[in-house]
């Protein structure tokens, strides 16, 4: 019986697959090098944002570095690199967001739609002011599609150009917005676990007290967090106004 005869045979037995002589486990990963690949990748992308971070001069060199920076994938799908307003040789205070939303974009500018007018008010209220005596800026200094949560891997290559804005700000104290920059600067996952602590960043300039409260639009849309907000203000204006005394 030759080759075509067997194939036939088989065919009429029903049998259409070949079978390996030891059993394969599908549930295994089967791409140890792709993985390895691509964590190489992954730290590669790192590097290239901690070396572009560490080259600028000023803040505004920083700015133009971000700008031109291709490594993220986000700044290739935004529509420009939205950086910080305000107040930038050492405010009292460096307010932290997360991510641009699409009327920041279209406006070019940060916390520009009611989230702004609201963190004016917040400011206000304590007596800061981001025409006078504070900062503001994003974790994301681009807006991620649809306004999606950032991946980690993405937060990260946009990290090293956070922690340089602090340093170049030098503020007394951080008042951080949202989950996202909190987990980021504290390694604590939410706010509603961070606001109960005291916490501190370290920088260039030093140990910097750490304020984490509910993003604005997070107040906008709830209001019962207005309470935890306010708690949470008061508690730097207390330091600030120690730190002056």
């Amino acid at each position: 019986m030759n080759i075509a005869e067997k194939l036939a045979w088989f065919l009429r037995s029903g049998i259409d697959e070949c079978i390996n002589e030891t059993p394969v486990n599908r549930l295994i990963n089967t791409a140890p090098e792709l993985q390895k690949d691509e964590k190489t990748l992954k730290n590669t992308l790192l590097e290239q944002a901690i070396l572009a971070a560490n080259s600028a001069k000023s803040l505004s060199d920083l700015y133009q570095i971000m700008s031109t920076f291709e490594a993220c994938p986000l700044k290739k799908t935004a529509a420009c690199t939205l950086t910080g307003r305000g107040i930038s040789e050492s405010p009292a205070v460096l307010c932290i967001g997360d991510i641009p939303d699409s009327t920041d974009e279209k406006q070019k500018r940060i916390f520009s739609s009611e989230s702004g007018a609201l963190l004016d008010r917040m400011l206000k209220a304590i007596d800061l002011d981001l025409n006078q005596n504070a900062y503001v800026t994003n974790l994301i200094p681009w807006r991620p599609p649809g306004n999606r949560k950032p991946t980690p891997a993405e937060t990260a290559l946009c990290l090293p150009f956070l922690k340089k804005q602090i340093d170049f700000i030098r503020p007394l104290a951080l008042l951080i917005f949202g989950n996202l920059p909190t987990q980021a600067l504290t390694d604590i996952p939410s706010v509603s676990k961070a606001r109960q602590q005291s916490l501190s960043y370290t920088s260039e300039c030093g140990n910097l007290p750490v304020f984490s409260t509910f993003h604005p639009n997070v107040v906008l849309k709830m209001s019962n967090h207005r309470k935890f907000v306010w708690e949470d203000l008061q508690k730097l204006q207390k330091y600030l106004k120690n730190r002056v005394s």
